[in-house]
C-alpha cells in the first residue's frame, strides 16, 4: 500500500523528474539560504510588524524524518517545512521551541506551550487537547533482512523476534495480536533497523515512510520492507494546541486546505513539500510505458467503438498538450530563476570519455560576472580550460565534484592590488551531474579584514595607554628624585669657589640632570599627562641634544653631521615635541645603516616659498619657513613603502622592533604647527626627509641662567608643603640661602593649620598639585578662603588642562614645572612678593 500524505482536495499532478526541475530544485534549496520551506519565522519570511499574536510551538529534534536536528545544527524536516509553509501563508507568529521528545512532550503537557508540531491523536488525548486535520496519515508494514521467507503478516513473525520501542503502536498492535513472547524492546526506530540488519532479530514494525527513510538514512543494505499494510496500525500526524486555542486551530486547517490548491506549476505547496522529503519513497511520473498503454487503451477502444475513440483521443491529446504546456512553462520559470540568481551558477556533467573530467553544461551571467567570460570557443569545456587564471579553484572544485556535496568552501582569487573571495557549493544533480553555486563574498571578507586590524588597532592603543599610565607614574616619581638631585647640585655649587676642582664634576652632573629633566618631560608628553607648550625657540641647541643622545647608542660605523646655515629663522613649537621629531627621524636613519657604514646628516636653512612655485609639498601657504631636513646613505625605500611610511601603525620592522607610529607622531606634530613633511628615497641611496616649519616673528625664550645674580629674600616667611620628605630638605636649604624663613610640612593639614594660627605672618605658600591626602589645587582653596591676598605658588610634575582651570580658579599666583631650580624658583618668589602675580598661565 502507498503511503501518501492525506489529500484534503485532490491531488496535483507529479512535479516533473526532468533534470530542469532538479536543477531548479538545487538551486533553492541550497542557494537561496531561508526560502525553501524553512523552520524559523525569520527563515519563513514572515513580517513581525504583522503578526497580531505569538504563539509558543513545541519542535522535536529526534523524529526524523519529521523534525530532527541536521548535522550542521539546523532543525529540519517535514512537519518544519510544513510549518513553516502555515506561518508565511496564514502570516501566523510561531516562537519555536525545540528540544527531545520527552522534554517537548513534559512542557506541552505542563501548559508551558501553545501547541506541538507532531502529535499523533488518540482517545486520552483529545479529551485534552485540540488537534488540527491529519496532515499526514501513515500505514505500517513489516520490515526484515533481504531475502527473508514467509514474512508477508503478522502471523508469520510467531515464533520470531521483532524489535520495537516502548508504547510504539508497533508494540500495541503485537501485544493485541498474542505475539508478545516475540517482541524485543529497543530504545528507538534506528536502533531496531540496525538490529535487523546486523541479523540479532527478525524483523521490526514500523510506518513506512518513516522506515524507508530509516533506511536511506542510515545507509542500510540489507533491511526491505516485506508484506502489505498491517491492518490497524495507522498514524496520524496533526498539530495539537491548547482547547481555547480554537481559532488558532480553525486557521490551522483552513490553511492545510489553501496549501493544497495548485499553484502556476500544476502541483500543490503541500504536496511540493511532501514530494522534497519522500520522493524518494514514494514516486510519481509519467512515463513512456503509461503513455502507449494509454494511447494503446484508447486505439483499442477505438476499433470497438469509434464516436466515443474519437472523443477520447481528442481529450487525451488536450490532457498531454496541457501537460506539456505546463511542463514548458514550469521549465521556463526554472531557468528564469536560473538565469536571474544573484549567485553564480554553474552546471557540469562527467566527461564519458574521461570519469575525472567534467565539463561545463551551462553557467549563468551571475557567475560569468563573477568569474569573468570564460575563455575559448569549446561548447563544453571543463572549468580549467574555460577559466586557465583560476588553477588553484579549478583543483579544489575537481575534488568536490568528484566526492558528489562536500561542505561548501571558501577560496581566495586575490590578485596583487584587489581582493577576491568566493564561497562554493556542490550539489549532485544524479549520478553524473552537478550543480556547482558561486558567492562572491569579497565584501564580508574584506569587512572582516578590516575589523580584525581595528581590533589589533585598539588592542595597541590599549597597550600604549597602559605604557603611557604606567611611564607617566615613574615620571612623577622621577621628578621628585630629580629636584633633591638639582638642588643639592645647586647648594654644592654655592658652598665652592668657582674655582674649585669639583666645579666641573658638579656642572657635568648638573648637565645630566638637566638632560634627565628634558627626557621626563618627553615621558610625560608620550604618556600625554601634559600637553604641548608652544614656545619660540631657535632650533639649534634642540638638534644637538637630538644628536647627543642618538650618537650615544648608535654604532661606531655610523658618521653624524649637523649643518646650519646662516640666518636660520626661529620657530614656534613645544621643544619637547620638536626633540621627539628629531630623535624619531634620526632613529630611522640609524635603523637604516644597522649592518653598513653611512651618514645620518642633519641641516637648518631659511626657506620662503612663494605662491605658484614648485619643488616644496603643495599644500603649504606661502611664507618663510624654517627648513629642517634629515638625511641618511641608508638602504632607501621602494616606492609602494614610501606611499604609506605616514600610515599609522605601518612598519616594516620586524614584530617586536616598532610600532608604527614614529613616522604618524612626526607627521602629526608638523602639521599641526602649520608646516608640512616631504620624504624622498630611492632603494640603494638614501632616504631624505624635510620638515617645514613656518618661521615665528618673535624672540626665541631666553632660560634663565644660573650664572647670574638671582634675586634673594629679606627674611620672608614661606610655608612649604610636599609629601616628599627629601625635596622640604632640600628645597628649605634652597630657599634659606635665598634669605627666606622656611616652615616645611609633608601634610597639607599641618600646613593649614599653621597658616591659620598666624594668616598674618605668612607671606608665601609653595605647594606640590598632588599629594594622598589634599591635592595642591584643594590646599591653594582653602588658603584663599582663609587669607585671598596670601599667594600660592604650585609646583607640579605634570597639570592637565582640568587642572589648570581648577589652579586659576583657586588663585594659584604662579605654576612652575618639576624638577624645579633655584633660579626659576627665585624669580617666581620675588615676582609674586613684589605683588606682580598673574593668573597661571
Amino acid at each position: 500500500m502507498v503511503t501518501r500524505m492525506v489529500p484534503l482536495l485532490s491531488s496535483p499532478p507529479a512535479l516533473s523528474r526532468s533534470w530542469v526541475g532538479a536543477l531548479a530544485w538545487c538551486a533553492a534549496a541550497c542557494l537561496v539560504p531561508n526560502t525553501t520551506w524553512r523552520a524559523g519565522a525569520a527563515e519563513a519570511g514572515v513580517p513581525e510588524a504583522h503578526a497580531a499574536h505569538t504563539y509558543t510551538v513545541g519542535v522535536l529534534d529526534d523524529n526524523p524524518p519529521f523534525s530532527f536536528r541536521d548535522t550542521d545544527g539546523r532543525i529540519r524536516g517535514y512537519a518544519v517545512d510544513l510549518l513553516a509553509a502555515i506561518e508565511r501563508t496564514r502570516q501566523i507568529r510561531f516562537e519555536r521551541r525545540v528540544g527531545p521528545t520527552d522534554e517537548i512532550h513534559a512542557l506541552f503537557e505542563q501548559g508551558e506551550l501553545d501547541m506541538l508540531q507532531s502529535f499523533v491523536p488518540n482517545e486520552a488525548r483529545r479529551r485534552r487537547w485540540a488537534f488540527s486535520v491529519p496532515y499526514l496519515r501513515m500505514t505500517g508494514i513489516i520490515f526484515a533482512r533481504r531475502g527473508a521467507t514467509r514474512l508477508a503478516t503478522l502471523d508469520d513473525l510467531r515464533g520470531r523476534t521483532v524489535a520495537v520501542h516502548a508504547g510504539s503502536v508497533g508494540a500495541r498492535i503485537l501485544e493485541e495480536e498474542g505475539l508478545g513472547a516475540s517482541i524485543r524492546i529497543v530504545r528507538s526506530v534506528e536502533e531496531a533497523f540496525h538490529r535487523v540488519e546486523s541479523g540479532e532479530v527478525d524483523a521490526t514494525l514500523a510506518s513506512r515512510l518513516t522506515g524507508l527513510e530509516s533506511i536511506r538514512r542510515l545507509g542500510l543494505r540489507q533491511v526491505v520492507p516485506v508484506g502489505e499494510s498491517i491492518p490497524g496500525y495507522t498514524v496520524n500526524y496533526c498539530f495539537a494546541m491548547k482547547p481555547e486555542l480554537e481559532q488558532l486551530r480553525a486557521q490551522i486547517d483552513e490553511t492545510l486546505l489553501q496549501l493544497d490548491r495548485p499553484d502556476t506549476s500544476g502541483i500543490s505547496p503541500r504536496q511540493q513539500i511532501y514530494d522534497a522529503w519522500f520522493a524518494f519513497a514514494d514516486p510519481r511520473r509519467f512515463d513512456a510505458t503509461q503513455v502507449a498503454i494509454a494511447v494503446s487503451s484508447g486505439l483499442a477502444v477505438a476499433l470497438l467503438i469509434a464516436v466515443w475513440a474519437m472523443l477520447r483521443q481528442r481529450r487525451l491529446r488536450h490532457e498531454i498538450a496541457r501537460q506539456a504546456d505546463a511542463l514548458r512553462v514550469s521549465e521556463e520559470g526554472y531557468r528564469t530563476v536560473f538565469e536571474s540568481t544573484l549567485h553564480g551558477l554553474i552546471v557540469f556533467e562527467r566527461d564519458p570519455a574521461d570519469p575525472m573530467r567534467w565539463l561545463i553544461v551551462q553557467i549563468n551571467p551571475a557567475a560569468r560576472h563573477i568569474l569573468g567570460e570564460p575563455a575559448g570557443a569549446a561548447p563544453r569545456p571543463s572549468f580549467a580550460d574555460a577559466f586557465p587564471a583560476d588553477g588553484a579553484l579549478a583543483f579544489r572544485l575537481t575534488g568536490a565534484l568528484a566526492a558528489g556535496a562536500p561542505e561548501p568552501f571558501e577560496h581566495d582569487r586575490s590578485r596583487p592590488g584587489q581582493a577576491a573571495w568566493v564561497d562554493v557549493a556542490v550539489s549532485r544533480l544524479g549520478e553524473h551531474r552537478r550543480l556547482v553555486a558561486i558567492r562572491d563574498i569579497t565584501d564580508t571578507k574584506v569587512a572582516a579584514e578590516r575589523l580584525r586590524q581595528s581590533e589589533a588597532r585598539l588592542r595597541q592603543n590599549q597597550k600604549l595607554e597602559a605604557i603611557g599610565t604606567l611611564a607617566s607614574g615613574v615620571a612623577h616619581d622621577f621628578n621628585n628624585v630629580l629636584t633633591a638631585i638639582l638642588g643639592n647640585i645647586e647648594l654644592m655649587r654655592l658652598d665652592l669657589a668657582a674655582d674649585h676642582v669639583a666645579t666641573t664634576s658638579l656642572q657635568e652632573m648638573r648637565d645630566a640632570a638637566e638632560r634627565a629633566r628634558f627626557l621626563v618631560r618627553q615621558i610625560l608628553a608620550f604618556s600625554r599627562r601634559t600637553e604641548g607648550r608652544r614656545e619660540v625657540i631657535t632650533v639649534t641647541p634642540v638638534v644637538k641634544e637630538a644628536l647627543r643622545f642618538v650618537s650615544a647608542t648608535a654604532p661606531s660605523t655610523i658618521e653624524f653631521r649637523h649643518h646650519v646655515a646662516d640666518r636660520t629663522p626661529p620657530i614656534e613649537i613645544d621643544p619637547t615635541q620638536l626633540h621627539q621629531v628629531l630623535m624619531n627621524l634620526c632613529t630611522n636613519a640609524v635603523h637604516a645603516l644597522r649592518e653598513r657604514s653611512g651618514v645620518v646628516e642633519v641641516s637648518e636653512e631659511a626657506a620662503t616659498i612663494a605662491a605658484g612655485t614648485t619643488g616644496h609639498p603643495a599644500d603649504l601657504a606661502p611664507g618663510d619657513y624654517l627648513l629642517l631636513r634629515v638625511r641618511d646613505t641608508g638602504a632607501g625605500m621602494p616606492a609602494e613603502v614610501l606611499q604609506r611610511i605616514f600610515e599609522p601603525f605601518f612598519t616594516t620592522k620586524p614584530s617586536g622592533e616598532g610600532t608604527g607610529l614614529g613616522l604618524a607622531v612626526v607627521h602629526g606634530i608638523v602639521s599641526g604647527c602649520g608646516g608640512a613633511v616631504d620624504a624622498v628615497s630611492e632603494p640603494g641611496v638614501g632616504t631624505t626627509f624635510s620638515l617645514y616649519i613656518p618661521a615665528a616673528r618673535g624672540k626665541p625664550v631666553q632660560a634663565p641662567s644660573e650664572e647670574v645674580n638671582v634675586p634673594e629674600g629679606h627674611g620672608e616667611f614661606i610655608i612649604l608643603v610636599d609629601d616628599e620628605p627629601a625635596i622640604i630638605q632640600t628645597t628649605t636649604r634652597l630657599l634659606e640661602r635665598l634669605g627666606y624663613t622656611v616652615a616645611g610640612f609633608t601634610h597639607p593639614a599641618e600646613a593649614l593649620a599653621e597658616i591659620r594660627r598666624h594668616p598674618r605672618d605668612v607671606d608665601l605658600v609653595i605647594t606640590d598639585l598632588t599629594m594622598p591626602a589634599m591635592s595642591g589645587i584643594d590646599l591653594a582653596g582653602k588658603i584663599h578662603a582663609l587669607a585671598p591676598e596670601l599667594p600660592v605658588i604650585l609646583v607640579s610634575g605634570f597639570i592637565n588642562e582640568r587642572e589648570m582651570a581648577l589652579a586659576r580658579a583657586g588663585r594659584v599666583a604662579r605654576i612652575l614645572d618639576k624638577p624645579i631650580t633655584r633660579a626659576a624658583l627665585a624669580e617666581a618668589i620675588a615676582t609674586c612678593l613684589a605683588g606682580r602675580s598673574e593668573p597661571a598661565p
